[in-house]
């Protein structure tokens, strides 16, 4: 067994103690027996700009509020068709469905009901090779993958559709890792701009948004996790019912480094303008340690669909 392995290992060990801020039993999604395709083989699904790290490194470093860098034609033309035709609706299989005033999305990371190509994806974008790339961009060192795809996974978010702004996690609840990266990969077929679903990066105060990404189809998003990297899609999104905002999401981790603050689960913060409504700030305080339940809503804000629907 590597290093790594032993680590991941000896973590699920120790998972127990802090079962409090997990909502789920842990499982490993991406084992060492998954990874470990040659170079040729993984670089062979991604689109020309794999020859380009020394400008993308330079724009991710450059990038306000906070590192980021876009990455359009991000697979190679064939198989980001084929990934689009394979993307499963919510409709079919299991699907986690995020659905309270914060978040209003479906995730799925089961990988058994994922499809083939979906599935190979997941395990390329976390083969060693690809990881020392994005190691290159961002100019972190030491960075693994995530085996229990932690949050990540295929991200699917209706009509209607939000995520309210927020910081993510940065302290793995089982590897105790620290999350560093996002990259979010972006699977529609089609995007209208005018149905929004723009990731939005605000200021480290909250006080302004600073730059919008659109979820145009095969791009990517690549961007630096940290105690200032406010993001999220806040507005109701407006596509046709049917449609879907799809994705994949992979989190990059490393070891954990010295005085930082704990965040096991997301974070959620109004922008300026927002009503101040005590019903909200529960939840968020809610959110803050575990996931909003049927029974929460229903405690503290039974009809809030009605009223987010008439307020936007």
């Amino acid at each position: 067994m590597s290093k790594l392995g032993f680590i991941f290992c000896l973590a699920t060990c120790l998972v127990v103690a802090d079962e409090a801020v997990l909502d789920y039993i842990p499982e490993v999604k991406i084992g060492e027996d998954s990874l470990g395709r040659d170079q040729g083989e993984i670089f062979s699904y991604f689109g020309p700009w794999v020859d380009h790290l020394d400008v993308l490194h330079e724009q991710f470093s450059k990038a306000s509020p906070f590192p980021y860098v876009v990455i359009d034609d991000f697979l190679a033309l064939e198989v980001y068709q084929q990934v689009v035709s394979e993307f499963p609706k919510p409709s079919e299989g299991k699907w986690h469905f995020y659905n309270n005033p914060l978040e209003i999305k479906y995730a799925k990371d089961n990988m058994d009901e994922i499809p083939p190509l979906l599935k190979e994806m997941i395990y390329v974008l976390n083969e060693r090779p690809f990881i020392d790339v994005v190691c290159k961009i961002s100019g972190i060192s030491e960075l693994v993958y995530d085996p229990y795809l932690h949050g990540g996974g295929l991200h699917s978010y209706p009509a209607n559709g939000k995520l309210d702004m927020h910081l993510d996690y940065n302290v793995h609840p089982i590897t105790k890792m620290e999350r560093r990266l996002n990259l979010i990969y972006y699977t529609n077929e089609q995007w209208e701009d005018s149905w929004g679903g723009d990731i939005e990066f605000w200021s480290s105060d909250m006080a302004q948004c600073e730059a919008r990404v659109l979820p145009k189809p095969n791009r990517a998003v690549l961007f630096q996790t940290s105690g200032i990297s406010f993001h999220g899609l806040p507005d109701l999104l407006k596509c046709p019912e049917g449609v879907f905002r799809q994705s994949i999401a992979i989190y990059y981790v490393s070891p954990l480094r010295a005085m930082i603050p704990y965040r096991h689960k997301a974070s959620y913060y109004p922008r300026p303008g927002d009503v101040d409504d005590p019903r909200m700030n529960k939840l968020r305080e809610i959110r803050s340690y575990r996931r909003i339940t049927p029974d929460d809503i229903e405690e503290i804000w039974p009809n809030w669909k009605d009223e987010l629907t008439e307020a936007n």
